[in-house]
């Protein structure tokens, strides 16, 4: 494997985790948001 490749499939991985982990957060924050405004 060239080392290019490698480090194009590093940066990948580390984009979708990225997207990832801001997804997880908005729909956390949609979830909590919608339960705090019920609770009031």
């Amino acid at each position: 494997m060239a080392p290019e490749a490698g480090l194009q499939r590093q940066t990948r991985q580390i984009e979708f985790g990225r997207a990832l982990s801001q997804n997880f957060f908005m729909s956390y924050n949609t979830v909590f948001g919608v339960s705090k405004h019920e609770l009031e």
